[in-house]
């Protein structure tokens, strides 16, 4: 099936349905929070969501995410393997672990989409050739971003909701977005303070 082919076919087939709000417990915080969750599922949106997640996919196995992101890490299998690696430690070396602080909802959107459209837009032709990049689709994929994250409309009951600001709840592209943003934020800080990054990274903690 073609790209256009699979967008054409969910537009006819869910021209108006709309994501569902619920909440789930967090039974294991004292006292008990709620988990806001949106299912996009079924949706014509999420549908585009899904096709710009396969393209910012590509993105990560073409360029070879670990090349441009140097802290990824695809799973706890590649840090095991990367810990082998490393040899002997000296008597004062510290192992550290971070996790971001509700990181989907830090990510202000519209600041998002003009550092990872810049990101896009400067991606090296000659590269993208070498890797099967040429036929990339640059401005559909930004405007395809624009419409998934600026219009996450859910329905709860007989109430309808606008999501106006951070990522996109329940969306396919989220992790992807996520990942590339802070990807490039992350080169950024480390070049910016190269010579303070282990004085950088022990303020986390």
């Amino acid at each position: 099936m073609s790209e256009t082919t699979f967008l054409e076919r969910a537009l006819k087939q869910m021209p108006d349905k709309l994501a569902r709000f619920r909440m789930s417990l967090k039974a294991h915080k004292d006292p008990w929070k709620m988990r806001p969750i949106v299912c996009c599922a079924g949706t014509f949106m999420n549908c585009l969501s899904r096709w710009l997640n396969y393209h910012l996919h590509r993105l990560k196995l073409k360029l070879r995410l670990k090349r441009f992101v140097p802290s990824y890490l695809k799973d706890s299998g590649e840090l095991l393997k990367e810990l082998k690696e490393l040899g002997r430690l000296p008597p004062t070396a510290r192992l550290f672990t971070a996790d971001a602080n509700s990181m989907y909802t830090n990510i202000d959107t519209e600041h998002a989409i003009d550092i990872i459209g810049t990101w896009i837009d400067g991606l090296p032709l000659t590269e993208a050739e070498e890797n099967g990049l040429a036929d990339f689709p640059i401005e559909a994929v930004k405007d395809a971003m624009k419409l998934v994250m600026r219009n996450n409309i859910f329905e709860w009951g007989d109430l309808y909701f606008l999501q106006k600001t951070v990522t996109a709840m329940g969306t396919s592209a989220a992790c992807m977005w996520a990942t590339i943003y802070f990807a490039v934020r992350e080169d950024f800080l480390f070049g910016k303070y190269k010579r303070q990054r282990a004085t950088t990274l022990s303020t986390i903690y």
